[in-house]
């Protein structure tokens, strides 16, 4: 007897569990970055250098970006808009200044977002400072 209600109640709860993970990908952000590293070359260091970035909302739900932060203070971070809707894109700003520093540089920015496959984006920049 125990075999004729166990079975059909596996089934039943695989499809609710089936059903709510469907649910949870369809209504989504998904974060995107274009592009996802930026080379300034060879450059003086005594002016700021500056690169945009193109971040995409490629979900169908509304994507927040909670924080985004550089690896080091010579690189100042600023998104255009901090919450985009499906579909939406905008832009990011991001600025290097080398002063103080020489020859090749590697430096980090992160966007920290609500997208649950990719909460954490990261970019990477590169310059190298060839006189101050």
């Amino acid at each position: 007897m125990k075999t004729k209600f166990t079975l059909p109640l596996a089934a039943i709860i695989l499809l609710f569990l089936s059903y709510n993970h469907a649910v949870a990908q369809t209504a989504s952000p998904r974060a995107t970055v274009e592009p996802q590293a930026y080379d300034f070359g060879d450059i003086g260091g005594d002016s700021t250098v500056t690169a945009y970035f193109l971040i995409k909302n490629a979900g169908t739900d509304t994507l927040h970006i909670l924080s985004a932060r550089a690896s080091c203070g010579c690189t100042a971070v600023l998104p255009d808009k901090r919450k985009l809707a499906p579909g939406e894109t905008s832009s990011l700003k991001v600025s290097f200044n080398p002063k103080g520093k020489s020859g090749k540089q590697l430096k980090y920015v992160y966007l920290e977002t609500d997208d649950p496959l990719n909460k954490r984006l990261k970019i990477t920049i590169h310059a190298n400072i060839t006189s101050n």
